[in-house]
């Protein structure tokens, strides 16, 4: 007399398809997650930057407001992005499950899809914006020495 726990794991619900194609399946879900994690940790930092902006603008310190307009912008970017993945694997995993060659080849095949677009544009924005931002950090010390310890 076997108990219910041995009988439920003789039993095996894995779809029969090829290693790989599981493998690439597993990947691209765990991708999906942890696009979803790292947007938490930039929700987080971005919760410290209002925080942190808003007291320095009712302290009357200049710049306060376009740095707030400026990290709204960069978590809108992400929200679209984190959105549009999510939209995506949403379309490749439960809407066109059994597209031929599973979930990642519709990936692959279908990468041109507006929200994926959407996606990939809002990513890559967010980026640009990250990235001037420490560039007009870099070039606004005064002194070369300045400039060389920012630089390491």
């Amino acid at each position: 007399s076997r108990t219910r726990l041995q009988r439920f794991n003789a039993m095996s619900y894995a779809p029969d398809l090829p290693r790989e194609q599981i493998f690439a399946e597993k990947t691209y879900l765990q991708g999906t997650v942890l696009t979803g994690v790292s947007y938490g940790a930039l929700f987080m930092l971005y919760c410290i930057c209002v925080h942190l902006l808003w007291a320095r603008r009712r302290r009357g310190i200049r710049g306060s407001t376009l740095f707030l307009v400026y990290t709204t912008l960069i978590l809108i970017l992400n929200t679209l992005n984190l959105a549009g993945d999510t939209a995506f694997a949403q379309l490749a995993f439960i809407t066109n499950r059994n597209y031929p060659g599973g979930p990642a080849q519709y990936e692959n095949d279908f990468y041109f899809v507006t929200v994926n677009t959407m996606c990939n544009v809002a990513y890559m924005l967010a980026n640009w914006l990250g990235d001037g931002l420490m560039v007009c950090y870099y070039l606004s010390g005064d002194d070369i020495y300045v400039k060389l310890t920012r630089a390491l």
